[in-house]
């Protein structure tokens, strides 16, 4: 009977596809970065909209595969040669079919990697499909504006969320949209670009070039509206600097107490939201 409605089936796929994404990377990053696969496992867990799970949104389908991708792309203990290449190719065209924010790794041409042309083959066939059902190749843009997407760039989000940061939300009891609108799109968003700084300084390009290309696209709006989630996928690479072996006992005290409280946030603001998504109020 699970399997006889479409959220049936979507929580199903979805459930396997996070805690398997939450596997891989919790086992990818103590081999790579030496880390504690359990603190990894309980980070991924915690993601404020990790609920989505529960639901027929593909952004956890999505987070599984890139991170496949992402092993297979970089880990040496990969598929060897042309499969891994072939596998490769085949993801970075599937995904955008996904979500959209695949058509970032359009960025891994930056580091000269062949396969990503597949993420512009996708792209070809994604205009022929809507010019085929439409009439026009950028009929989903349209369709952006029918669903009522904020129209606007990076920059306009960014200033959106500032001002809404220092408006007078809080002191008029809008905890929720101030959170929701300015903290957490605005606290995620520096979080991630300080990761990808910290990657390409560890001379992991292709990492950081794919966390800074769907961030970029994630927040790629007037209103960061939903910015948090489209942030899911990319989130594991939060707990690496926080997780990473300190010079002082003093710094390792301090960055694994931030750690913590993160992940305690986190949960919290995970449980806060689910309970406003299942109430059928807006919850990114």
């Amino acid at each position: 009977m699970f399997f006889r409605s479409f959220l049936g089936t979507g929580i199903y796929v979805n459930l396997i596809a996070f805690f398997a994404a939450a596997i891989l990377i919790s086992e990818w990053f103590v081999q790579k970065f030496g880390v504690s696969s359990y603190l990894v496992f309980v980070f991924i867990l915690s993601s404020p909209a990790a609920y989505f799970a529960f639901t027929s949104y593909s952004d956890l389908l999505f987070m599984f595969l890139l991170w496949l991708l992402l092993w297979l792309a970089i880990s040496s203990t990969a598929m060897p040669g042309c499969k891994s290449l072939t596998a490769q190719a085949i993801l970075l065209f599937v995904l955008p079919w996904i979500r959209i924010t695949g058509y970032a790794l359009a960025a891994w041409l930056v580091d000269r990697r062949v396969v990503a042309v597949s993420v512009l083959g996708s792209l070809a066939l994604w205009l022929g499909f809507n010019e085929m059902i439409a009439g026009s190749p950028f009929y989903f843009l349209h369709a952006q504006r029918l669903f009522a997407m904020p129209s606007g760039n990076l920059f306009q989000g960014l200033f959106f969320s500032l001002e809404r940061l220092f408006s007078n939300d809080l002191l008029h009891g809008f905890a929720i949209p101030w959170l929701q609108f300015a903290f957490l799109p605005l606290f995620y968003f520096g979080a991630l670009v300080a990761a990808s700084i910290r990657l390409v300084k560890r001379g992991e390009n292709l990492l950081a070039i794919t966390v800074l290309s769907i961030l970029i696209l994630s927040h790629n709006q007037g209103v960061w509206r939903s910015a948090v989630r489209y942030d899911l996928p990319i989130l594991p690479v939060l707990c690496l600097p926080l997780l990473a072996r300190q010079e002082s006992r003093a710094a390792s005290y301090f960055y694994k107490t931030v750690f913590y409280v993160l992940i305690a946030g986190q949960f919290a603001l995970q449980i806060v939201f689910a309970r406003i998504f299942h109430s059928g109020g807006w919850a990114f």
